[in-house]
């Protein structure tokens, strides 16, 4: 029994395709509507998202086409700025460059989507500008695209003023007109997504023969350190770096104890050149002891025999898993050396 007077019945099963005929038909009509204006590569897809630019360039069109084309080829290490596409040119005439691009690895949903860019130029005007205009196409159903179709026409124009890394051609571009189709959108804040820095990997691992493992620790600076070296320079290095050993295999460091006998050296920290090029010097991979507290705040003393006396601001003497002594701020300790309320004391 119904409790609606007069409720309506529920639509039946081709009342109910024949409305998502409609919608996709509304969905197809946008899209077409908005690719009447230019050239575009086109799709398979009934409804999907796409995006039309009309831009001029400040440089002439074969510099612009140039350098969209060695961006799609990585050249100097160019990536796409929008998380990492694949980018692949797919044909080329005198004014028209037609590419497709693969979305990277943090695209929606974890799936690889596939596009479509064409890039029609006109003939530059009497300042030597370049008016081109660019249709990007989702080869998939789609509706809203997160900005992917806009950036996939942008990222291969936009400047160094715009965030983006140019291979060899940096010129202003002033997009006239943006029209991203219904639910699709142009927000040039997500074309460029900062990449997380690369963490740095030892280099020294393994040796190549005629190089073998050397290894030696600084209990002073709380390191030990582990170089591919040649064994015949064996006892000129020695002369400047009194605990140099030869390792029995490729991991010495992680073997060794810090004086404190507890914690040993496993800990990769960074990779540092000591000598001086061209003439005499080493590269080597340096660790840290397990578990070591954070203590960059800290100094190690030139001379430890006079502890941390004349150094600014660092009046607490300490030694950390019994590496050291180091000179801290006021009110560090062992397992805080950098702690909040370890206040710095500033002579100035």
């Amino acid at each position: 029994v119904s409790v609606l007077p007069n409720a309506p019945s529920a639509p039946g099963p081709n009342a109910a395709a024949a409305a998502m005929s409609s919608v996709m038909r509304v969905l197809a009509v946008a899209g077409v509507a908005a690719a009447t204006d230019m050239k575009c590569p086109g799709s398979d897809a009934l409804v999907h998202a796409s995006c039309q630019v009309a831009a001029t360039a400040e440089e002439g069109c074969a510099r612009v086409m140039e350098e969209m084309a060695q961006r799609v080829a990585g050249k100097q290490g160019w990536e796409d700025p929008h998380n990492n596409g694949t980018y692949t040119l797919l044909d080329k005439s005198e004014n028209q460059l037609l590419f497709s691009r693969q979305s990277g690895s943090k695209s929606f949903g974890g799936k690889t989507y596939t596009d479509k860019v064409l890039f029609t130029f006109e003939a530059e005007d009497e300042e030597g500008s370049c008016k081109f205009y660019a249709c990007s196409e989702s080869q998939g159903t789609s509706v809203g695209d997160f900005s992917t179709n806009y950036c996939n026409i942008r990222n291969l124009y936009c400047g160094e003023a715009e965030g983006c890394s140019p291979v060899e051609f940096d010129f202003a571009t002033k997009e006239t007109k943006v029209s991203p189709s219904l639910g699709a959108s142009k927000d040039p804040n997500v074309c460029v997504v900062k990449s997380e820095p690369k963490k740095e990997e030892p280099c020294c691992k393994k040796c190549e023969l005629p190089l073998v493992k050397f290894f030696s620790t600084d209990a002073v600076h709380g390191f030990c350190g582990e170089a591919c070296m040649d064994p015949t320079k064996f006892d000129l290095y020695h002369k400047f770096e009194a605990n140099l050993t030869r390792a029995k295999d490729d991991t010495p460091c992680s073997e060794q104890y810090a004086p404190d006998n507890q914690h040993k050296f496993t800990d990769f920290f960074s990779t540092v050149t000591h000598g001086a090029p061209g003439l005499l010097s080493v590269t080597l991979d340096l660790y840290a002891p397990n578990s070591v507290p954070d203590h960059s705040c800290c100094f190690t003393p030139l001379f430890p025999q006079l502890d941390c006396v004349g150094i600014p601001g660092k009046p607490a003497s300490l030694k950390i898993f019994g590496t050291g002594p180091y000179c801290c701020p006021k009110g560090a300790t062992e397992e805080n050396p950098c702690a909040k309320g370890a206040d710095a004391e500033l002579i100035i």
